[in-house]
């Protein structure tokens, strides 16, 4: 599966990411390149069970989408972002 590839994707960024230890630009741009990762991954992981289920994970797919987003399963996507932010608008030293 895609999504398999995104995951690896962002972990490989993450991992990045820790080994600049908050150096900018490298920071910044790792973190970006992470949140970007990590939200292609729900989209390609709901592409790829749509090609391998069709309308059955559409269904599926609208009975769960509510719940997720009553339970804020994207809030992390948003500390991300957050993340992003504040290490944009640190001095370069």
């Amino acid at each position: 599966m895609r999504a398999y590839d995104k995951l690896e994707e962002a972990e490989f960024f993450i991992a990045r990411l820790a080994r600049t230890k908050g150096r900018l630009p490298a920071a910044k741009h790792y973190t970006s390149a992470a949140v970007a990762a990590l939200r292609g991954t729900t989209w390609v992981l709901q592409a790829d069970l749509r090609e391998l289920a069709g309308e059955r994970f559409d269904l599926w797919w609208a009975s769960r989408r509510p719940l997720l987003e009553t339970a804020g399963i994207g809030s992390a996507e948003l500390k991300l972002e957050e993340v992003q932010v504040l290490a944009a608008e640190q001095p370069v030293t």
